[in-house]
């Protein structure tokens, strides 16, 4: 019997940020403290869960990178091999996959950090159309998915959902 290949997704929502109230550009908003405290403590359950990424792709809004950076720091993953790309801040999930597409067939997991809504649209994009709206992502939260297909051939349903990780709630992962 043949084993079928899966190949890993694993998609995070920045962890808190400050208010937009505090800051002239949204696209500047740093983390808060409590913020980087949730940054590092997804990225050691990434680590616990033998997820670690092959490939980290980021928005480089300041407080997604920082996120991405913090994470990288506790899995030993070098920030110098980060994809950083712009058209993450405010994609669309049409935008997220034209992104994922281009990645390497065999790379797998890929840990994609950025923004909503364009993150929750992905999610449910790849889960396919019955499961619109049933996963939220809050800051510090991680979409584990498992997708049948190689990023270049991502489509609606292709993926099943593993776990969803709140930073707030670890320990108390969805399965």
């Amino acid at each position: 019997m043949t084993e079928t290949m899966h190949w890993e997704l694993l998609l995070l929502r920045h962890a808190t940020a400050v208010s937009s109230f505090d800051v002239a550009s949204d696209y500047k908003r740093a983390l808060t403290a409590h913020g980087e405290i949730e940054a590092e403590s997804i990225a050691r359950w990434v680590y616990a869960e033998q997820v670690a990424p092959d490939k980290v792709i980021s928005s480089p809004a300041q407080r997604a990178k920082q996120t991405t950076e913090l994470l990288c720091a506790e899995l030993g993953f070098p920030t110098r091999h980060v994809q950083w790309v712009d058209g993450i801040y405010e994609a669309s999930c049409e935008d997220l996959v034209k992104i994922l597409t281009t990645c390497d067939a065999e790379i797998s997991p890929i840990l994609l950090v950025g923004h909503n809504p364009g993150l929750e649209q992905l999610v449910d994009y790849l889960l396919g159309s019955d499961c619109y709206g049933r996963v939220r992502l809050a800051p510090a939260t991680l979409a584990h998915l498992s997708l049948t297909v190689q990023w270049p051939y991502l489509s609606a349903g292709v993926a099943d959902l593993r776990r969803v990780v709140r930073a707030d709630r670890l320990g108390r992962a969805t399965r």
